[in-house]
């Protein structure tokens, strides 16, 4: 975020059942804004600022 200089909070979320609220099956995940853009598969730095900078 950083690089970015954006003022976003990254959160880290651990618990299962809030996980499975959002609809994740498979680890890890990416959801901005409360909308998953990536679950089960391990995203490159460039592919995590592609979503931030809301492409795909």
């Amino acid at each position: 975020m950083a690089e970015l200089a954006s003022p976003a909070e990254i959160i880290k979320v651990t618990d299962i059942d809030e996980i499975m609220e959002m609809g994740v099956m498979m680890t890890p995940a990416l959801a901005i804004d409360g909308e998953v853009k990536s679950f089960g598969k391990v995203l490159t730095k460039d592919q995590v600022i592609d979503y931030i900078k809301g492409g795909k």
